[in-house]
């Protein structure tokens, strides 16, 4: 549930407006706050009542709690921190200069954006030493959508024996390392390997 909490404000029994305090006729009620993510601060209030929790039973009445707690929760925001975002190798072009143009396919499977995704990769040779690192920006990337982003590397496409996604830099919303474990690699490149 990430940074969701439940908070119970208070349970207490309150008589009939009509002013009979029979046993049977006191209302219960318990107020539940579900709080939002830190960010935004958001949460929902649900209130539950039953005409007698003695008659309800203890055990009931939590399970009814703990029901109506599960559906308060944002569901697409929790779909949105598990679903992944792949990026696939797609191509690795020889370009003037002796350069490789490296073509990336991020598919965004989430209901919700991605503002920014910089990942630091290390370019290594077929020997396995390492030849270059740069920072490539693969956002922002729009809800359930799939892109493509092309970098050019100073090195020939013939040289280059794999890359590896050394760490997230940057990422929103989220955090670095659930953007990290959000992640799923691979390379259509029989020659290149690209992994983390």
């Amino acid at each position: 549930m990430g940074s969701d909490k439940v908070q119970f404000l208070e349970m207490t029994r309150v008589p009939p407006t009509n002013g009979v305090a029979g046993d049977a006729d006191w209302l219960s009620f318990a107020a539940m706050r579900v709080a939002g993510e830190r960010e935004t601060g958001a949460g929902s209030m649900i209130v539950l009542h039953s005409r007698s929790i003695p008659d309800l039973g203890r055990t009931a009445w939590r399970a009814c709690l703990a029901l109506f707690v599960l559906l308060s929760i944002d569901v697409p925001r929790i779909a949105a921190a598990d679903a992944s975002i792949h990026v696939e190798l797609n191509a690795a072009e020889s370009v003037p200069q002796s350069h490789c143009r490296l073509t990336f396919v991020v598919e965004n499977s989430a209901p919700s954006a991605i503002d920014t995704l910089k990942l630091d990769l290390a370019v290594f040779d077929r020997e396995g030493t390492i030849q270059r690192r740069m920072v490539v920006e693969m956002g922002p990337v729009r809800a359930t959508k799939t892109i493509v982003r092309t970098f050019n590397v100073e090195t020939d496409c013939g040289q280059i024996g794999s890359i590896l996604l050394n760490e997230v830099t940057a990422c929103a919303p989220g955090e670095l390392a659930t953007c990290l474990d959000r992640l799923t690699l691979s390379s259509r490149s029989s020659t290149i390997r690209f992994f983390k």
